[in-house]
């Protein structure tokens, strides 16, 4: 690993070459889940008429970030990192690839959406945790957030061309031919991660940190306790909104399959600005306080966008909304692993990943409003919780920084060096 070649700037860690692979892994990848949720999506809405179907699929497909979250930075930990994202690549891909094959044939009910949904989403689990922690490993702790960023950025610059290809294609060829596409996309980004990267807990002492062990240490940690409270908060009131795009596309703005493209374009696109500042500018974004603030600034987006008339101006909001999110994304993760020991960080991004599986209970609860009273008071009724909860984080923060300020006076770190993220608003 060329981890000194790693230097400041926006683009810093593409000049490791093992992470320029894992980029353009990365890449691929991205288009291919940009492109089946669109169909996915689409296809749920189609079965019921109703958002409650495409909570249904979304929350199928966040359960297994609930349930294998945590055994994902188990494996992370124990594992070579790279074979994990490679044969996680190879399953999404084969899943996809059937779900394209059901569609052709007719055979696509929710039931069977779901279920497809479900098992991308297990194999996603692993591909997420274990390639967050192979990005840290391949750039080392100063360029971690940087190359956190870009990692997502890669995701986004997909999304924006998914959203376009994919309601294209969904409205001219059909949802069989765009899931075609999306598999093989998978499997695309199977072939270039780059390989033989190990985790460091395999490395140093041959055996695995235990999970209970591990999940403990972490949720005792206030200042990660903080920094998840943040993450499953944007999960549950924020990023399900994504339940609610299909109406919005069909029933409020009538604009159809091809205009969900567009605004999840907009939201990729939004995603790329958002994720390029945050690379820019790694080092500002260290405390939990920065962390709420912009997670707060993702509920006023939302708010602003549900109640807007206009589609011109919807599209410009999707584009906030896509550059909150991922900033959000990526600040989460980098604070995660940042604020534990070297052996844990497989453990903190499976800590991450359950905290998206939480989301659950968004997609199901955003789904039930967003059919009973519509989905502008949905969202906007999301957003503003998000909002009091973040104010909330900020409201605990003095109380939680003054007792890790007690703790490091008591036990001080021997190395003289913060590296994490603090407590501090």
């Amino acid at each position: 690993m060329d981890v000194s070649r790693a230097n400041e700037g926006m683009f810093a860690s593409l000049h490791v070459g093992s992470f320029r692979w894992l980029w353009a892994s990365g890449l691929l990848s991205g288009f291919a889940m940009y492109s089946s949720v669109l169909v996915l999506s689409w296809l749920a809405l189609g079965t019921q008429g109703s958002t409650l179907a495409v909570g249904v699929l979304l929350a199928a497909r966040v359960l297994p970030q609930l349930l294998f979250g945590i055994p994902a930075g188990a494996l992370a930990d124990r594992f070579s990192r790279s074979h994990l994202v490679l044969l996680a690549n190879v399953g999404s891909g084969a899943v996809i690839g059937v779900l394209g094959l059901a569609s052709l044939a007719g055979a696509v009910g929710l039931p069977i959406l779901a279920a497809g949904a479900f098992l991308v989403s297990a194999f996603d689990a692993v591909r997420v945790t274990a390639g967050s922690a192979m990005a840290f490993d391949l750039v080392g702790p100063r360029s971690a957030t940087n190359a956190i960023a870009l990692s997502n950025l890669a995701v986004q610059v997909a999304g924006i061309f998914a959203g376009i290809v994919g309601g294209v294609g969904l409205a001219e060829f059909g949802s069989a031919p765009t899931l075609l596409v999306a598999a093989v996309a998978y499997l695309g980004g199977a072939g270039l991660v780059p390989r033989g990267v190990l985790a460091p807990v395999a490395r140093v002492s041959g055996a695995p940190v235990a999970l209970g062990r591990a999940a403990i240490a972490i949720v005792r940690n206030r200042q990660v306790a903080l920094i998840a409270i943040v993450v499953a908060g944007a999960e549950v009131f924020a990023f399900s909104n994504m339940t609610l795009l299909p109406s919005f596309a069909r029933d409020v703005f009538g604009i159809g399959a091809a205009g969900l493209g567009w605004f999840l374009s907009a939201r990729a696109l939004g995603g790329t600005i958002g994720l390029l500042a945050i690379a820019t500018t790694a080092s500002r974004w260290r405390t939990v306080g920065s962390f709420a603030l912009l997670a707060g600034a993702f509920g006023v987006a939302l708010i602003a966008f549900a109640v807007t008339p206009v589609l011109a101006i919807a599209l410009v909001l999707a584009g906030v909304i896509g550059a909150a999110g991922a900033a959000v994304d990526a600040i989460g993760q980098a604070q995660l692993q940042h604020a534990v020991a070297e052996e844990q960080r497989g453990a903190a991004m499976g800590i991450w990943m359950f905290c998206l599986g939480l989301g659950l209970a968004g997609h199901i609860e955003t789904g039930l409003l967003g059919g009973l009273l519509g989905a502008p008071f949905a969202q906007s009724l999301n957003g503003a919780i998000l909002i009091v909860l973040t104010v909330l984080v900020g409201a605990a923060l003095p109380a939680v920084s003054g007792r890790s300020r007690a703790s490091l006076k008591a036990a001080p770190d021997p190395t003289g060096q913060a590296v994490g993220p603090t407590a501090d608003p």
